[in-house]
């Protein structure tokens, strides 16, 4: 009897879910399908229904508690597995890349140096730190994960062929803070101490190496203000297992206490965001500071997101160094810190923007040009220079 009442509860629970579902995914289908995107209704039902699940995120949060109480170290996803690492951290799989990928990658790499050399642009490729240490083996049996090899094997390839490179991993020995504390636990980014510490590192380095402007005090921890913001934040990973899988992060808002004086412009899908002030006004979307940890992306507010081209002016250093910055979402909480150093610092997702990187360089007549990726944004976008 006992069972019997157990199964139609559960019955009327997924049926009341159904039906609520179902008022929220018609009018939602009828008004978003595009009939050119999806092959049939049943991959459009696949793709779309599960957005409009009458209280989806509880579901989620209620499937990642149960993963964790069974003790279960990965959790599905229709995108990509999250795996929960010996730490308590979350990340997924990177798969191996090829070698001629590898050498698609490097010889794309050395063109773009070679041209902008006959130019007088001086080029250098960054490689940023992966959320697994390089060497570390703490992800769960039977999970692969090739983020750190790629690296390795793109930086020899690449190092052959005479492109400038600077391993930023390298230095993370240097600091005195545990490797795996300079990400989020539940997001593949690193913290806003950790983009500073970046920006300080890479621009330390293109002085030696570019000879680019340098002002060492532009990245003194103790000339920015530190805000906490307590269980702030759930990163992409957290979104997909729920907030009861690994927990919530914590955000730190860092902020320069000197003075500061900065133009930022953004061209979006949607149009141009123009922004200017201090730090603060200029450079942080704010709005992405209210907790909403399903809808809101806490990482993002610095500049407010991946914009497919964006220029930072600096007034206070007018006679400082002009660089262009090929990038990747790292430097979404880099490149405002990193601007201090200079000028003007231009930047480009070749994931968004379709022109030629190579043509945008030339024409901007810039002092260099530096790339920063991290292993997860390996693939023909972010190495196709000139279209």
């Amino acid at each position: 009897m006992r069972n019997k009442l157990v199964t139609i509860i559960f019955i009327i629970c997924i049926a009341t879910v159904s039906v609520f579902s179902m008022i929220n995914y018609v009018p939602k289908t009828a008004s978003s399908l595009d009939p050119l995107k999806y092959t049939d209704y049943s991959d459009a039902i696949e793709q779309i229904y599960p957005k409009y699940i009458a209280g989806r995120y509880g579901w989620i949060n209620a499937n990642g508690l149960y993963q964790k109480l069974i003790g279960r170290s990965f959790v599905d996803d229709n995108e990509a597995d999250v795996y929960r690492m010996d730490n308590g951290q979350l990340i997924y799989g990177i798969g191996k890349m090829s070698d001629e990928e590898m050498i698609w990658y490097s010889d794309n790499v050395a063109c773009l140096s070679d041209d902008l050399a006959e130019v007088g642009i001086p080029l250098l490729y960054v490689q940023l730190p992966y959320k697994i240490k390089n060497g570390d083996n703490i992800l769960p049996v039977g999970c692969t994960e090739y983020g750190n090899a790629n690296a390795n094997s793109l930086i020899t390839t690449m190092s052959n062929a005479d492109v400038e490179v600077f391993d930023l991993r390298s230095k993370v020995n240097e600091l005195s803070r545990d490797y795996y504390s300079l990400f989020y636990n539940t997001d593949q980014h690193w913290t806003n101490e950790t983009a500073l510490w970046a920006a300080d590192t890479v621009a330390h380095e293109a002085s030696d190496r570019l000879d680019l402007s340098y002002n060492p005090n532009a990245f003194d921890i103790d000339h920015y203000k530190v805000t906490e913001y307590s269980n702030h934040f759930l990163g992409s990973f957290g979104k997909k297992t729920g907030s009861w899988y690994a927990g919530t992060d914590d955000y730190h808002l860092v902020v320069p206490t000197f003075d500061t004086d900065l133009n930022f412009s953004a061209e979006t899908e949607t149009g141009k965001i123009e922004r200017s002030g201090t730090f603060d006004t200029a450079l942080l979307d704010k709005s992405n500071l209210k907790i909403d940890l399903f809808h809101r992306n806490t990482y993002e507010t610095y500049t407010g997101g991946n914009y497919k081209f964006t220029k930072i002016t600096n007034k206070k250093n007018p006679d400082g160094s002009r660089v262009l910055l090929i990038r990747d979402s790292f430097s979404s909480s880099m490149m405002p810190f990193l601007s201090l150093a200079y000028s003007e610092l231009d930047s480009v997702d070749l994931r968004y923007f379709e022109g030629s990187a190579l043509e945008l360089a030339k024409k901007g007549n810039y002092d260099a040009v530096i790339i920063v990726y991290n292993p997860t944004v390996f693939g023909e976008p972010a190495f196709t220079f000139d279209n």
